[in-house]
């Protein structure tokens, strides 16, 4: 298992979370509009991967970030899991819809993403935390934990060396 197997993999994961319907509807002022920003609008601008806090002075808005880590490596290299945080921050004038808040109708959509997700591994949902990232910046953030993700990598590797 090589480093470059989390590039792809973070990859994966931005283009997923920019695609999906249920979570992009969330990034509109109004979530029924049916209006969609497609993924040019969204990556790196309003989904990153990597850590992101808004300045104070940023319209309100909603973003996500998430971040990647491998917190056990195997003494011949394997890694034995890979954590995966998704945070979600909603400036609070963007927070109340009338279904409940946005940062808890977007953790849900992205949850029903990722959780048990088809990407050729497990993605298994450990724990969600609130948090405040900045003065008006409140977020979620959802820990999850990629498992079998020896298995898949372990069969690119396999390929590559034929």
């Amino acid at each position: 298992m090589y480093l470059e197997e989390l590039v792809t993999f973070k990859q994966k994961l931005l283009q997923k979370v920019c695609t999906s319907p249920g979570i992009v509807k969330y990034f509109n002022a109004d979530p029924e509009s049916g209006e969609a920003l497609g993924p040019k609008e969204l990556s790196y601008k309003k989904i990153f991967p990597y850590g992101f806090i808004p300045d104070t002075q940023t319209d309100q808005d909603v973003f996500v970030c998430f971040e990647t880590s491998v917190p056990n490596v195997m003494p011949n290299g394997v890694f034995k899991r890979v954590a995966v945080k998704v945070f979600v921050l909603c400036h609070a004038d963007w927070m109340r819809l009338p279904t409940g808040t946005r940062a808890d109708l977007m953790s849900n959509e992205i949850d029903k993403q990722l959780d048990k997700s088809n990407f050729g591994f497990g993605m298994e949902l450990m724990s969600v935390k609130r948090f405040m990232a900045a003065k008006d910046w409140f977020g979620t953030e959802l820990d999850f934990e990629a498992t079998d993700f020896n298995s898949l990598y372990g069969m690119i590797e396999q390929d590559r060396n034929q």
